[in-house]
């Protein structure tokens, strides 16, 4: 089980009100964790249509996966019944305390992760449990889909360390899914 290190609490000076919300999701992710091998938050783009369809794609065959026990969860899964003050750095930064593994999916630089990979590669602690999913472009130069803090630094990080990921197929995708939860479980049991 993945050891909960919030060290970075202390320098975000947070409310009394956004410290309670701190606690109340400490307690949801922690009554999540020992039901699983592993606890993957899954990161990606939340409109509705083909992003959000890779998101639900990962976690369902997390879940149906037959060699481990996974939980893949997302952030907008937490706090939802309540009117929460925390915002949305923190929330990242505590869930991804939890969990084993960070995948984010991305298929260019337009919404979704762009703040979360910024977040990733600024701590190292985050960077190392990340597995990232990056669709290729076959034919185009990577400045057309992608940023260049993503170019320059992020992607680079993560391929020097065998934990990027591409793909530009739906099928290839799906066959990708299933290399990225092996890694996830080979690093998890090590």
């Amino acid at each position: 089980m993945n050891e909960v290190d919030h060290s970075w609490l202390s320098d975000e000076g947070l409310s009394p009100r956004e410290r309670q919300d701190v606690y109340r999701l400490d307690s949801e992710l922690n009554s999540i964790r020992p039901q699983y091998d592993g606890l993957i938050f899954v990161l990606g783009n939340y409109d509705r249509g083909r992003r959000e369809k890779r998101i639900t794609d990962f976690r369902e065959q997390a879940h149906e996966w037959g060699r481990a026990d996974l939980a893949a969860v997302r952030m907008d899964q937490f706090l939802e019944n309540v009117e929460d003050h925390l915002g949305g750095h923190c929330k990242f930064k505590v869930i991804a305390d939890h969990a084993d593994a960070i995948v984010p999916i991305i298929e260019d630089d337009e919404g979704g992760v762009t703040w979360e990979q910024a977040i990733i590669r600024e701590y190292e602690k985050y960077q190392n449990k990340t597995f990232m999913m990056k669709r290729s472009y076959p034919g185009t130069h990577l400045h057309e889909n992608y940023s260049w803090m993503q170019t320059t630094s992020l992607f680079s990080t993560l391929d020097e360390n065998d934990r990027l990921y591409e793909w530009s197929s739906v099928l290839e995708f799906k066959v990708m899914i299933d290399n990225v939860l092996a890694d996830i479980v080979a690093t998890i049991e090590d």
